[in-house]
Order: structure tokens, then C-alpha cells, then sequence
């Protein structure tokens, strides 16, 4: 058992200390700070989504689906944030032959991974059922310090329940990608599918919340049938407390069950993950000589396009882009009959803008490409290679990966809001200043924020702290353009706001490139 806490020690902190800095002299991150944020978003999704369906059970008799509905939500929320880097977690790692050549059996080495897995989804669902409960007791729920008790114990249950899914499901895209490392494309599509699928379903919730009253009835016979576990946690927070406990049962043995069968061929799994197999039909031919910095673009491109787990994550703005500018294209009346029922009087071009800001902010791999060269980057430290022409092949990546982006986008939003030439001409200067912006305030903040011994390339991409301030940096910067817009909206025009929100954003971009290449090329060689 003192093997076993160690282990589960070592792996928590590796989680924790992905937000730790790596350059010296300088103080680290703490890992609270991954907490809080999950934390806060845990209870903004949780409160919004429990007040709506509060709303809808509550005339409805039927309040006491809340918590159930919502704990259900907690595991599907669980699942979609840690699937993607489980596989990463679990099954890869630098650590994993320091951890298997102790005298630890390999039951107990993959037991600590998935229960520091386990610890993250607890942690996460507990911030998410607490709004939970105090919604339901604000709109007159009933069960008192009982219930309160057994929601908040239910979280101890639930995470092996959300742990066992995000770890089959990680296992399977880490094994289609490690057999996919030559096809690229085909690793990609599967990645590709599992994000649309999420797209559905999160599109079908705000249905479902609406229509919740009229499922009344097929909710409980589900609960008789296929979710019978969630029927029995519903029973326990009834007051039926051995159901509860049979609950438990459900989702601890399978926990445990899928430990036991994933260590048992725990070594044959990792090298056959790693495995890479040889060519041998090689040709001579003729070698096209080159730039320096085409070659590290070319290498940028390259690790961009054949790492799901990167592509999706760091580029998911330019799906979500074109894919609600042909949403709104598809649904043109709808749309606009919506928009100008909200914002009578607001210019055309405004929520276009709101669009592309808000996911073209989210496109950014720069912001962790140092961090990810990792334990290679010397070759690039003693290479004859200038840093303004790395960051350069580093940003251009991000710029271009922007303006296509909002290219594809803009002829489907130019349609769907019937924008003149002026609009359609201020939101293309919007998408060159954001093409110019995020690059290099995803670069600064992954020279001040690096983290170059992550124990693999998942947690860089999802959980550093460069990763995480980018993203939520870049969407606070939004929010600052929102409240101002909002101040002084009445005293200049949207056309006029837009545009010198672009220059703000260029000028701004432009302070950040002169700040890469006066102190980058010095912190790199500090790293």
C-alpha cells in the first residue's frame, strides 16, 4: 500500500506540475492554479445548465430528476475533457520504464495512473455537482442534509465511473494513432468524427433542456432499464441508501476489473504503442535544397498536421468557425429573425466579428510550439538558425492557419447576414489583425510560461499553463472589447469599432513581436 500511495503521489504531481515554469531563476507555477480554473468552469457549466433545467422540472413536478440529469452530465463532461489526453497519460509518458523497472507489480503502476486520472475527475465533478445542489434546494428541493451528503459522496463513485470511460476511450484513439503514425489523415478523420460527435451532442442539450418536460416519462423507464445505475443513485438520493450502495458497486468493480485487465498486458500495450515499424523500399533520387526557414516551417507544418491531439486542440477554433458560419448560412432567416430581436439597431457585422473572435482566438498553436520541442530543442540552441527565423516559421504556421480560416469563413457569414462590402472588408481586416495577434501573444506567453520536461507531449498541448493562459487570456482580451463596446457602443458606429479594434490588435501584436525578438532569442538559450 506505501507502493502504491508513492506511485499515485508521483503521478498526481505529474499532473499537478504541468503548469510548472522551466526556465531558471524563476519561481514556478503552482498546479493550484489547473484547479481553480477547472474549478471554475466546472461550476459556471454546472450552475447555468442546472438554473435552465430547474426551470423547466420545477412546473413540472418533477425537481428530483435534477441532480440525477446532472450527474450524468458530470461523467459526460468528464469524459470529453480527459479522452483525448488519457491515452497520453496512462499509456505514454518518459517515466513509464523508470516506473516499470521498480519492484512494483504493474497492477499497482497502472492503479496509481488511473486513480491520479481518477483524483482530476473527482475533483472536477465535485465542483460540478455542488451548484448542483444548491439550485436544487433554492427552487424547493427537498431531502435536507441527507441529500446534501449523499450527492456530495455520489462524486466518489461517479469518477471511477468517468475514469473507466476516458480510459477504454484514450486507449482506443492512442491505438488507432500509433497504427495510424504513417496516415496521418486517417488518425485525423477518427480524432475528426469524435469531436463532431461531441459537437452533436452539445448542440442537442440546449434541445433536450428545452423540451426536458416532455421526456418526463421516458427518463424514468430509462432509469427501470439501460441507465439502471443512475436509477439506483436516484433511489439513494431517495433515501434508499442500500441502493446506493449497489451504485457504488457498479461503478467501482468495473474500475477495478478494467485495472486488472489493462496491467496484465500492461508492457506488451506500451510497446506495442510505441512500436514504429522500418522501411526498407528506399530510393536514391535527388535532394531540392532549401531555406532555413522553409525547413523549420516545413517541420512546424508537419507536426502540426500529423499530431491529432495537437491539430485538434490547438486548431479547433477553425472548425468551430466554418462550422457556425454554415450553420448560420444553412439557417439564414432563423438567425437573423433571432439576432435582431436580441440587438435592435445593431449593425450586421457585429456578431460575424463576436464569431471569428471568439474561435479564430482559440487557433494558437504557437503557444505551445516551444514547449513541445522538449528534450530536442538543443538541436535548434546549436543550430546556425537565427530566433527571429524560428519564431517566424513558428508564428507563420499560426497566422495562416487563422486567415484561412477566416477566409472559408467570411462567403457563408457574407450570406448569411447579407453583409455589404464595408462589413465583409472590415471583418477580413479583423481576421488579418487576429492572424497577427495570436501568433505572438501565443509565443510570448510560451517563452515566460515554457514547460520543457512534461513527462509527454499531452500534457504541453492540454493542461500547461502557456496552453491554458492563451486560451482563456485571449478570450478575457474578447471580453475587455465586449465591455467596451457596450460602454461606448452608442457613441461610435460598429463599422468604427471594428476597425479600430483591429488596430488595436495589430498595435498590440506589433509589441509583442519587437519583445520576441529583442528578449526571445535570450530566454531560448536559458531553457
Amino acid at each position: 500500500m506505501t507502493k502504491l500511495l508513492a506511485l499515485l503521489r508521483v503521478n498526481f504531481l505529474g499532473l499537478l506540475t504541468t503548469f510548472s515554469g522551466t526556465r531558471k531563476g524563476k519561481k514556478k507555477v503552482s498546479g493550484i492554479l489547473l484547479l481553480c480554473i477547472m474549478g471554475a468552469l466546472a461550476v459556471y457549466i454546472s450552475g447555468f445548465y442546472s438554473y435552465l433545467i430547474s426551470l423547466t422540472l420545477k412546473p413540472a413536478g418533477m425537481l428530483e430528476l435534477l441532480p440525477v440529469l446532472m450527474a450524468g452530465a458530470a461523467c459526460a463532461f468528464s469524459l470529453i475533457f480527459t479522452a483525448m489526453g488519457s491515452g497520453g497519460i496512462v499509456f505514454g509518458g518518459k517515466d513509464m520504464d523508470l516506473m516499470l523497472s521498480l519492484p512494483v507489480s504493474s497492477f499497482f503502476v497502472m492503479l496509481s495512473k488511473l486513480l491520479a486520472l481518477y483524483l482530476e475527475n473527482l475533483l472536477f465533478q465535485l465542483f460540478f455537482l455542488v451548484p448542483t445542489g444548491v439550485v436544487y434546494f433554492l427552487f424547493g428541493g427537498t431531502g435536507g442534509v441527507y441529500f446534501g451528503a449523499v450527492l456530495l459522496l455520489s462524486t466518489l463513485f461517479l469518477a471511477f465511473f468517468s475514469t473507466l470511460l476516458s480510459t477504454v476511450v484514450g486507449f482506443l484513439l492512442a491505438l488507432i494513432q500509433s497504427r495510424a503514425s504513417k496516415n496521418a489523415l486517417l488518425a485525423n478523420l477518427v480524432y475528426l468524427v469524435f469531436l463532431v460527435l461531441v459537437f452533436i451532442g452539445a448542440f442537442q442539450i440546449n434541445q433536450f433542456v428545452q423540451n426536458l418536460a416532455l421526456y418526463g416519462g421516458a427518463i424514468q423507464e430509462a432509469f427501470r432499464t439501460w441507465l439502471f445505475p443512475l436509477g439506483l443513485f436516484s433511489q439513494g438520493l431517495s433515501g434508499n441508501f442500500p441502493a446506493f450502495l449497489l451504485f457504488g458497486l457498479l461503478t467501482l468493480l468495473p474500475f477495478l476489473g478494467v485495472v486488472w485487465v489493462f496491467s496484465r498486458f500492461y508492457k506488451p500495450l506500451l510497446s506495442k504503442l510505441s512500436a514504429h515499424s522500418s522501411r526498407s523500399n528506399y530510393h536514391l533520387g535527388e535532394l531540392a535544397a532549401g531555406s532555413q526557414f522553409s525547413a523549420l516551417f516545413k517541420k512546424e507544418a508537419s507536426r502540426f498536421f500529423s499530431t491529432p491531439l495537437y491539430l485538434f486542440n490547438t486548431g479547433i477554433g477553425i472548425l468551430m468557425a466554418v462550422g457556425a458560419s454554415v450553420f448560420f448560412c444553412f439557417q439564414r432567416d432563423t438567425s437573423l429573425s433571432i439576432f435582431f430581436e436580441a440587438f435592435p439597431g445593431m449593425s450586421r457585422a457585429i456578431l460575424p466579428a463576436a464569431l471569428l473572435g471568439f474561435t479564430l482566438v482559440m487557433t494558437n498553436p504557437a503557444g505551445v510550439s516551444v514547449s513541445l520541442e522538449g528534450k530536442y530543442l538543443w538541436i535548434l540552441k546549436e543550430a546556425p538558425v537565427s530566433g527571429k527565423t524560428l519564431f517566424s516559421a513558428k508564428a507563420l504556421l499560426n497566422a495562416l492557419l487563422i486567415w484561412g480560416g477566416g477566409l472559408l469563413s467570411l462567403p457563408f457569414l457574407w450570406f448569411a447576414f447579407s453583409l455589404s462590402p464595408a462589413e465583409v472588408l472590415l471583418l477580413l481586416c479583423l481576421c488579418g489583425a487576429l492572424g497577427l495577434f495570436v501568433p505572438c501573444f501565443g509565443l510570448a506567453v510560451n517563452l515566460l510560461f515554457p514547460k520543457m520536461d512534461a513527462l509527454s507531449e499531452v500534457l504541453v498541448i492540454k493542461q500547461s499553463a502557456s496552453s491554458m493562459i492563451c486560451v482563456l487570456g485571449g478570450l478575457a482580451f474578447l471580453g475587455v472589447a465586449a465591455g467596451l463596446y457596450a460602454a461606448v457602443g452608442s457613441l461610435v458606429s460598429d463599422l468604427v469599432f471594428i476597425l479600430c479594434f483591429s488596430l488595436v490588435l495589430a498595435a498590440i501584436a506589433f509589441l509583442l513581436w519587437r519583445w520576441i525578438l529583442q528578449r526571445g532569442p535570450k530566454i531560448l538559450q536559458s531553457l
